[in-house]
């Protein structure tokens, strides 16, 4: 089987009615970067889209900050002094891992992945770590 890559931008996402106007879109695949601002980026909207999507059988994938992304809120360098720490909750978290996370809390940083379909939510917390 091979797999085509089709790179979709938030405003991709903005301006099409739905992720079913992509037919043979299998998986939705958040990387990486800054929660706030994919929250920011993608918006109330751009959440309603995936969410549509996995709950219709699509498949979500996340890895570090897609992983955030993917929760319902998360906590964030907790109790480490920097001045973003805490428990961040913001109302375009897609809530599809209907959990409150946590990330970082100390300086090793572990990579994290969150696979979810429209049946289930599975975490998983990869074997290598990053300092």
């Amino acid at each position: 089987m091979q797999l085509e890559q089709v790179v979709l931008l938030a405003d991709d996402l903005a301006n099409c009615d739905s992720l079913t106007s992509y037919p043979n879109l299998m998986a939705w695949v958040q990387p990486g970067g800054n929660a706030y601002l994919m929250t920011n980026a993608l918006g109330v909207a751009g959440k309603a889209k995936i969410v549509e999507f996995v709950k219709s059988g699509g498949l979500y994938v996340g890895t570090c900050a897609g992983w955030y992304y993917s929760s319902t809120a998360y906590y964030w360098e907790y109790n480490s002094g920097y001045p973003d720490a805490g428990l961040w909750h913001y109302p375009a978290l897609l809530g599809l891992f209907p959990k409150t996370v946590e990330g970082c809390t100390h300086t090793t940083l572990a990579c994290r992945l969150s696979v979810v379909t429209r049946s289930h939510a599975r975490l998983l917390s990869l074997p290598f770590f990053f300092s």
